[in-house]
């Protein structure tokens, strides 16, 4: 039985009461298994009954009700309203859907507030990444992690045709000498990164198709984190135009103190290549990854209240494509060198949720009891579960 269905329990007995309304009453009845020859309970032993719950049964009751539900209840009586504040079950829904990056309560905000945002979309805000911390692995000096806080020149471009074979047509472009490339290799030659502009990180290469990569983002927090998108790279000046996407990805937070991210703009060589030791206070499950160059969305189960010492790390498992070009005999010496050169390559990620601008300007969960409508002013506890009930009812019909 749901803490919604327990609380229906509750009011049943109420729908013959001086607070029923009778198309309430008319709506329930076909639900009650009630036989015609039952007499219903007197509304003098309902109210005995119902005033007889301790409130330690109310509170683990609504401790198990889902976002609506407790406003509903909080919104019923003074009473109700004010068991919500002292049984902390704004705290408890809060924790139960979303994860802090500290264990106090985030600075300026009611556990209402926070319990709200983890009940919502919360994918209004994107950019909520600052710059790159670290990274597992390089394949050159160009092809660093800070190439993916942005999106590309040529994916700007490739996104439109996505789904079509146009990309492998041969094309021209007036502004580029038409030498039989694609069109997916001519909008990459404008973009600079087939001629060493690169815009993508690319990891090294590995003979292991199991090998596994990481990125460091620092967040631009205070802020929420509900869903990390990532586009992996597809190389169209390689032959067949392969796409180099991880297997699989998982995401971790955790705090970190001391220094800056690296912005875009510092020399990529200075970034840090040495795992951190911290803990993470939240890991993700295990997502797979297409193998496309498409902008791939990752919804975290939980909302990520982050500070700003917050850092996502974007764990990348496996490696989908070997490098397709054929090395030359010179270059095969060692037994080594003729294996498959495994390479991971993507070209954005992105961090979806709510910045420190909107959770600043956030007032939709108002925390002043006498501003909330359909509040009923007795303290009873039989117009609470009758209006609960009230409330339920209507829910349904709509």
């Amino acid at each position: 039985m749901t803490a919604t269905q327990l609380l229906e329990r509750l009011a049943t007995p109420m729908l013959v009461g001086p607070f029923a309304d009778d198309a309430v009453v008319e709506h329930a009845k076909p639900w009650m298994a009630q036989d015609e020859e039952t007499d219903w309970l007197a509304p003098a032993s309902a109210n005995a009954m119902l005033l007889e719950l301790p409130t330690v049964v109310l509170e683990l009751v609504c401790s198990y009700l889902e976002h609506d539900e407790l406003h509903a209840v909080e919104a019923t009586s003074s009473a109700l309203y004010e068991m919500t504040k002292q049984a902390d079950l704004w705290e408890c829904l809060a924790k139960r859907g979303a994860v802090l990056a500290e264990a106090e309560k985030p600075e300026g905000h009611t556990w209402k507030e926070i319990a709200c945002v983890a009940n919502h979309s919360c994918r209004a805000d994107n950019g909520l990444i600052k710059g790159v911390r670290a990274f597992s692995s390089a394949d050159r000096n160009s092809e660093t992690p800070q190439n993916t806080l942005e999106p590309s020149r040529c994916w700007t471009e490739i996104h439109n045709f996505h789904g079509k074979d146009t990309l492998d047509s041969p094309h021209t472009f007036y502004d580029i000498p038409s030498f039989a490339m694609t069109l997916g290799e001519r909008i990459q030659m404008k973009c600079g990164c087939s001629t060493g502009n690169s815009c993508y990180w690319s990891s090294s290469a590995s003979p292991d198709q199991n090998a596994q990569d990481y990125i460091d983002y620092q967040l631009d927090g205070p802020s929420v984190v509900s869903c990390v998108q990532i586009l992996p790279y597809r190389v169209f000046w390689h032959p067949g135009s392969p796409t180099y996407g991880p297997k699989s990805v998982y995401f971790e937070f955790f705090n970190k103190n001391g220094e800056e991210a690296t912005p875009a703009s510092q020399d990529p060589t200075e970034l840090g290549t040495v795992a951190t030791t911290e803990s993470p206070f939240y890991r993700s499950p295990v997502y797979g990854v297409q193998n496309e160059m498409v902008l791939q969305d990752f919804v975290l189960p939980k909302h990520i209240w982050t500070t700003k010492d917050t850092v996502l790390r974007v764990r990348l498992l496996g490696r989908h494509q070997a490098q397709t070009f054929e090395l030359p005999p010179w270059m095969q010496v060692t037994e080594e060198d003729r294996l498959p050169k495994y390479y991971c390559c993507v070209s954005y990620v992105n961090a979806l949720g709510m910045s420190q601008d909107s959770l600043s300007a956030m007032h939709s969960c108002p925390d002043d009891f006498s501003s909330s409508t359909g509040i009923y002013g007795s303290p009873s506890l039989t117009e609470y579960v009758t209006a609960y009930y009230e409330t339920f009812v209507q829910r349904r019909r709509s």
